[in-house]
This record gives C-alpha cells, sequence and structure tokens, in this order.
C-alpha cells in the first residue's frame, strides 16, 4: 500500500520521461520495457485495478494471521479448524453487509484515485452491451453498485468457497474428535447417540477409524470413563499434544489411537515442503553415495536440532573414546 505512489511514479518517469526533469540520472530504455511500463501505468489508472486494491487487502488482512499460523509446526488439525471457521463466519459476516462495508472500501479507494492521479479523477463502471461473454455485464445504477457486486461479493465467496472445501469439507469426520478435548467430552449441549452416550459427530469419526482401533466395539464404555475422568478432575488440558500426554494407553486404548491419528493429520503441506527444502543441505554431491540409514540419522539430528546437546552426551555415553566432547556445541 505505501509503496503504490512510489510504484505509479516511477512508471511515469519511464514513460513520460519528459515530466520529470528534476532526474539526476538518464534513463535509456529500449522500447519493449516503454510498452510494458505504459500498459502498467494504464492498469493502474483503471477503476478496477484500484477497487480490486483495496478489496484485496481488506480480505487479506482477515486472512493474513491465520496463513501465517498454518505454517508453524505447534498447530494440529483441530486448532486449524477453529480458525478456519472463525475466519469462515467474518468472511461471511462481511459478504452478508457488503453494502456498508463496501461503501467504506469504496471511498477509500476514491481518495486513493485522487492521490494517485488528481483531483479529477472519477470512478466510471464498463459499458454495458445487450450480450457479453468476456466481463460481467450487469445492469446497475452507478459504479459503486457495479464493482460490489461484480469483484467485491464474487471475490469474497470464492474465498469463502475455497476455504470450506480445503478445511472444513475435507475435515468434516475429523471433527467429531473435538469431542475427545477434555473442554469438549463434557460438554452435553450437543446432541448425542442416547443409546451410547456418544456426540453423533464422534461416533460417525470413531466408525470412520473403526479399522485402526484396537478395540472399536469398547469404544462407548470407554469414552464414558473418560467423560467422568475430566468431569471429576476440572478442566484440562486444551492442547491436542497435553491430551495425548495425560491420556493413559492401558485405560484408554481407543481414545488414545484416535488421539495419535488427530496428531497425524496434515493440516497444510508446510512441513512436508519444509522437509525437502532442508533435504538439498543434507544430501549433497559429496553425500550421493551414503546409505538411507545415515541419511535418516542426519534428517533427524536436523529437526531435533533443539536436543542436539542431550544427543551428544547420549553418543558420548554410548561410545567412550579417549577424546573430550564437553566443548563440541561450545560457540
Amino acid at each position: 500500500m505505501e509503496l503504490l505512489p512510489a510504484v505509479v511514479m516511477a512508471l511515469r518517469a519511464m514513460v513520460f520521461p519528459g515530466q520529470f526533469e528534476n532526474l539526476r540520472c538518464d534513463w535509456d530504455w529500449d522500447g519493449e520495457t516503454i510498452t510494458k511500463a505504459s500498459g502498467f501505468l494504464h492498469h493502474t489508472e483503471s477503476s478496477s485495478f484500484l477497487v480490486a486494491f483495496k478489496i484485496l487487502l481488506e480480505v487479506l488482512t482477515t486472512l493474513r494471521g491465520v496463513t501465517v499460523k498454518l505454517q508453524m509446526q505447534a498447530g494440529d488439525v483441530f486448532y486449524a479448524y477453529n480458525e478456519v471457521t472463525s475466519i469462515v463466519d467474518i468472511l461471511k459476516g462481511m459478504r452478508s453487509r457488503s453494502e456498508r462495508e463496501f461503501c467504506r472500501i469504496f471511498k477509500e479507494a476514491t481518495k486513493l484515485g485522487k492521490d494517485l492521479h488528481g483531483e479529477d479523477f472519477e470512478f466510471c463502471k464498463p459499458r454495458v452491451n445487450r450480450r457479453q461473454v468476456h466481463r460481467s455485464n450487469i445492469e446497475t445504477q452507478n459504479a459503486e453498485d457495479y464493482f460490489r457486486i461484480t469483484i467485491y461479493n464474487e471475490f469474497l465467496s470464492h474465498v469463502i468457497s475455497e476455504l470450506q472445501s480445503r478445511f472444513v469439507d475435507i475435515a468434516s469426520h475429523v471433527v467429531g474428535l473435538l469431542h475427545l478435548l477434555p473442554s469438549e467430552c463434557c460438554n452435553t449441549s450437543e446432541g448425542s447417540d442416547q443409546d451410547a452416550g456418544i456426540p453423533e459427530k464422534l461416533a460417525a469419526a470413531v466408525a470412520f477409524y473403526a479399522n485402526d482401533l484396537p478395540h472399536a466395539i469398547l469404544f462407548p464404555t470407554e469414552y464414558r470413563m473418560w467423560v467422568n475422568k475430566w468431569s471429576q478432575h476440572g478442566p484440562g488440558p486444551s492442547k491436542l499434544v497435553d491430551v495425548l500426554s495425560a491420556c493413559d494407553g492401558t485405560s484408554f486404548p481407543n481414545i488414545k489411537v484416535l488421539l495419535q491419528l488427530a496428531l497425524t493429520l496434515p493440516i497444510t503441506s508446510c512441513e512436508s515442503e519444509r522437509s525437502f527444502s532442508q533435504l538439498k543441505l543434507i544430501k549433497t554431491p559429496h553425500r550421493a553415495t551414503m546409505t538411507s540409514r545415515r541419511l535418516s540419522g542426519y534428517c533427524e539430528a536436523l529437526h531435533t536440532s533443539q536436543r542436539m546437546k542431550e544427543l551428544v552426551q547420549l553418543f558420548k555415553e554410548q561410545h567412550t573414546r579417549r577424546m573430550q566432547l564437553p566443548y563440541l556445541l561450545a560457540d
């Protein structure tokens, strides 16, 4: 946003160098570069660009926090589902209040256009034909209504649809595992299977993962014991990793497996892409003939860099030598 005026001024200086005589350097651009700069400058002066620019800034600002958090290593599928559901609700609220929300955005875009292109700048809607196949062809009273219907509403609907298809719909069979959290399992407001006392979504998740459970037929009794445990102990941990640590695999074998499955479900592809990016630092041309066991050891050491001192101490204890290793990792 802050760089847009500087970008527009640079494009004008490239296309109309005579208007900027105070430039200290002589720019000698070839014809192809000037042609491209002229095209970019024309787009920045169009009404569609300014409106789309402000809409993108408004919507992507809402998504910025969750996009950063989803790339972290400490997130789990429950956290991602709750975050994305909250963002979808916010975007749906913006969609339902589109007239009021877009009125503010349109005023900001108008101010931006006048700051960039002078006080005579005005928004104009494209010409409407009887038949149009290459762009939106909607009859509206003014430019604000046209851009609200054709750009703002359509973009919000597209973002909501993509978020739901990527996170909400795919994770529909995983949502039931939320009831394994202590804060959720003690809440009886949700609909449940009256015969077994299990929430319907959790029962669907158990049926989905039935082949992975050690004793799926015993899960109803196990779940009642799980709810009774946290009802007596009060509020339990809210993070999935902490719940897994507090789960006794002997008393709750099915629940422990379900928690492990929930932890292993990938949220995004960031972690796998990060592993592939680090692999090129390990498998260099000088290590092309290493065995898979050694390569796995290097990768494990790279991912457990925070425990490197413990690994060195363990190596020292298992392989007693005359050499001293107390300052191996010292700066």
